[in-house]
């Protein structure tokens, strides 16, 4: 899905809806809304709305993502919990 840098927002075409003028617009603080149909969300909305798929098997597949993208980051996804660099569990994800 081709996405465009329009002023502070990434504009494009909306998945939601057939249309021909883009109105379905990204923000940097990961949230997205369609003026055209009014759909919105964050990430995991977008995920589940675009692959049709529930709220767990969303996060399942973003996890899957940040795991590959953030590897060796100070606070990385590490399949099925956020931890520290000490290794300290902090949030378990799918549990």
């Amino acid at each position: 899905m081709p996405l465009r840098r329009s002023g502070t927002t990434w504009k494009g075409l909306c998945p939601f809806h057939g249309e021909k003028t883009p109105s379905f617009h990204v923000y940097d603080k990961g949230f997205f809304k369609c003026y055209g149909c009014g759909v919105g969300g964050d990430v995991i909305k977008f995920v589940e709305l675009y692959d049709k798929v529930t709220f767990p098997e969303a996060v399942r597949q973003l996890r899957g993502t940040a795991c590959n993208q953030v590897a060796g980051a100070e606070i990385a996804f590490v399949c099925g919990a956020i931890s520290d660099p000490s290794g300290a569990v902090l949030l378990g994800v799918d549990r």
